[in-house]
């Protein structure tokens, strides 16, 4: 059986530290990566502490993390 998380219509968004923001856009830019069809985007630990509650208060599904998230 050949299962595959990723048909092009996933979002995946990955929490970092600030410190660490350079070392996941290199990450994010390695040709694996970039050449996949998975979309894969970014929030810092702070966009997310400060936008927490007004998520939760105002998310009804993941739609609202692209508000915060960035994408290379």
């Amino acid at each position: 059986m050949d299962v595959s998380i990723s048909n092009g219509e996933e979002v995946f968004y990955i929490i970092i530290p600030d410190s660490r923001e350079k070392d996941v856009i290199q990450q994010l830019n390695r040709p694996a990566i970039k050449n996949s069809k998975m979309i894969i985007k970014y929030i810092l630990f702070s966009e997310l502490r400060a936008n927490c509650d007004a998520i939760c208060k105002f998310g009804s599904d993941h739609s609202i993390m692209d508000k915060i998230a960035k994408s290379i």
